[in-house]
């Protein structure tokens, strides 16, 4: 598990525990990572991170005889987060992000000319929602740039932006927009299913779920074979 120190001011009512997730935390980040060396994004990360050390901080003071599990939902990038503490302080934990495919695996790109008078562009400006930026050019010459929560900063005037991009929701008639063609409809049921377990508190079940997704996403990047989506009428 780690560290778990509980500590006491003399004369105070004051009593508290500090905990420090070592190996523990670093298998976790290893095996959510995979073959293909890709884990949470950094803040996801810390997210996650903070609510596995309250699950453990909880269930050692509460020393209840059973798993002790905090979800939160959102409405954001992050659309669930679960961390699962047990009686033994063993811990696992999980987030399911919007675009987590096209994020983390799959990225979609796209390349757009935007214009502003001070370098300061507004994420609200793309016609896509960014996630990363790849390059920015003016003239056909790569400029400088700085990425911040709300808004890309680079030279004024015209640029050229190429990014990666958060794909758009669909409906269950339309056609998924994965470039490389490599996801199949039974690896998305697999995180669907995992993903319904977890909104339901079938964490055991959520767990199975969660590694057939993520051990068959890793053997389609692998194989390399282009699969076309068709619309998704197999839900």
């Amino acid at each position: 598990m780690g560290e778990l120190h509980k500590f006491l001011f003399e004369g105070l009512p004051v009593r508290g525990m500090l905990v420090r997730l070592r190996e523990d935390w670093r298998e976790l980040l290893v095996r959510r990572a995979g073959a293909e060396g890709r884990a949470f994004a950094p803040e996801v990360r810390t997210l996650v991170g903070e609510m596995a050390a309250a699950a453990v901080l909880m269930q050692a003071n509460i020393k209840f005889n059973g798993a002790l599990v905090l979800q939160i939902f959102g409405d954001g990038p992050v659309k669930l987060a679960v961390a699962e503490a047990q009686p033994d302080l063993g811990f696992r934990a999980t987030a399911k992000v919007v675009g987590e495919v096209a994020a983390e695996y799959l990225p979609l790109k796209a390349a757009e000319v935007l214009t502003s008078s001070d370098g300061n562009i507004d994420y609200s400006a793309f016609s896509k929602r960014p996630i990363e930026i790849y390059s920015v050019k003016k003239n056909g010459l790569k400029c400088r740039y700085k990425m911040y929560p709300a808004k890309l900063i680079t030279e004024a005037g015209e640029v050229e932006v190429c990014y990666s991009y958060v794909p758009e929701s669909v409906g269950i008639d339309e056609e998924l927009d994965f470039a490389e063609g490599k996801i199949t409809p039974r690896i998305l049921a697999y995180g669907t299913a995992a993903e319904y377990c977890l909104v339901n508190c079938l964490h055991e079940e959520a767990w199975v779920w969660d590694k057939r997704y993520k051990d068959s996403l890793f053997g389609a990047l692998r194989a390399g074979r282009a699969v076309h989506i068709p619309a998704r009428r197999w839900l």
